[in-house]
């Protein structure tokens, strides 16, 4: 099981190199290209996540991206390099997020996991040295929290009995069993 979720790690911390991210210099494109105000965003990071829609036979394969959260959603961006423009793969309302978990501990610690209405998503946060990005992760649980979105303790362990809840094809929010 300690090589399985090494594995796991190891392709979350993949470079994110598809996607030209600099902190400081593509905040204001980003915002642009979402058609949002650059001072509304509340949490913005180098990411690599994994989506996986309920039901359907899950092969995670790993995307890196930056995200975005604002007063009115979270984004998962991509960058298109022929328009040289971002542009949001994926735009999730706060009030279809059932509820997240993140986990506490190590091996893992700052994985998020976002449970929507038809997906889930696997998000690990990242500085720009492709470390996890543990303040984003911290920003980002005090705004889901601010939203009274549930944020769970999911810390990767067989032990814990929400395990089953982040790894199973049909993954549910533990909240709400959706």
């Amino acid at each position: 099981m300690k090589i399985t979720v090494s594995i796991v790690l190891s392709l979350l911390l993949v470079g994110c190199s598809g996607i030209p991210y600099d902190q400081n210099k593509s905040h204001a494109q980003i915002a642009s290209d979402l058609k949002i105000k650059e001072q509304e965003i509340k949490v913005i990071s180098k990411c690599n996540f994994y989506p996986f829609e309920y039901g359907k036979k899950a092969y995670a394969k790993m995307r890196s991206c930056v995200f975005v959260e604002n007063s009115d959603s979270v984004f998962i961006v991509n960058y298109d390099k022929d328009e040289n423009r971002y542009y949001a793969e994926f735009s999730i309302k706060p009030e279809e997020i059932h509820c997240t978990a993140i986990a506490k501990k190590e091996p893992g610690k700052g994985i998020i996991y976002l449970y929507a209405e038809k997906n889930a998503f696997t998000v690990a946060l990242l500085h720009q040295n492709n470390d996890l990005n543990h303040e984003a992760v911290l920003k980002l649980e005090k705004e889901l929290i601010s939203k009274s979105i549930p944020v769970l303790d999911l810390s990767i362990s067989i032990s814990n009995p929400l395990y089953k809840y982040k790894t199973g094809v049909s993954s549910v929010c533990p909240l709400t069993m959706r």
